[in-house]
């Protein structure tokens, strides 16, 4: 290396001293806010106070909950591994009616859903994939 190129490499790596730390100080600087996203699912409404029962199956435990008056149910369903379908549906299954749909199961997670029938004394939930029109777990709570 020639004395001109030292000298050139020598101030290149001073002046670089100098920029970097300034230009990742000015970096931090202009950094905005905490930035608020949509979620890509409707929040989770809160669990009710009293467990009126609880199965399991499979990779499902299934919780029926109530308000201490009884007057609001609940079915909290928790996926303890990944579900091998990638839609899987929640019904609750009435005989003189058609199965009224309750919700979607993505994911492994908890998920809630609120029941219309305030006065009932028994329900029967069944998971299903809607593709393979095959039933995955089914649970009657009395």
């Amino acid at each position: 290396m020639t004395p001109a190129l030292r000298k050139t490499h020598r101030y290149a790596w001073f002046a670089l001293a100098v920029l970097l730390p300034l230009g990742w100080v000015s970096a931090i600087l202009v950094i905005r806010g905490p930035v608020c996203q949509d979620p890509s699912r409707a929040p989770q409404p809160e669990a009710l106070s009293e467990l009126l029962g609880t199965k399991q199956s499979g990779h499902f435990l299934v919780n029926w909950r109530s308000d201490h008056s009884k007057t609001r149910h609940q079915v909290e369903i928790l996926i303890a591994k990944p579900l091998e379908t990638p839609n899987a549906v929640v019904r609750i299954v009435a005989d003189d009616q058609a199965d009224p749909l309750l919700g979607l199961l993505g994911t492994r997670g908890l998920y809630r859903f609120d029941l219309d029938r305030s006065g009932a004394q028994t329900i029967r939930i069944r998971i299903e994939d809607d593709l393979k029109k095959t039933t995955l777990a089914s649970f009657n709570f009395e």
